[in-house]
């Protein structure tokens, strides 16, 4: 069975990840380039949910336990 994540919309701030820049990290340390980040201060999707994974490196880096991985 597949893994991949989801971005629960209700814990994602990217203002808190990156006040400055509201970059959200978990985007950034995605190596496959499955979650982006259209605009900054925006909370991320999936580019596709089936080219995921479910490699956990975005659970890792988002400070706000944002994303969750499903299978």
């Amino acid at each position: 069975m597949q893994k991949w994540v989801e971005v629960n919309f209700y814990k994602c701030d990217p203002e808190k990840c990156d006040p400055e820049h509201g970059i959200c990290i978990a985007v950034q340390k995605c190596k496959y380039d499955i979650l982006e980040q259209e605009e900054p201060f925006e909370v991320p999707m999936h580019a596709s949910r089936d080219m995921c994974i479910g490699c956990s490196d975005c659970i890792k880096a988002c400070p706000l336990n944002a994303i969750e991985q499903k299978k």
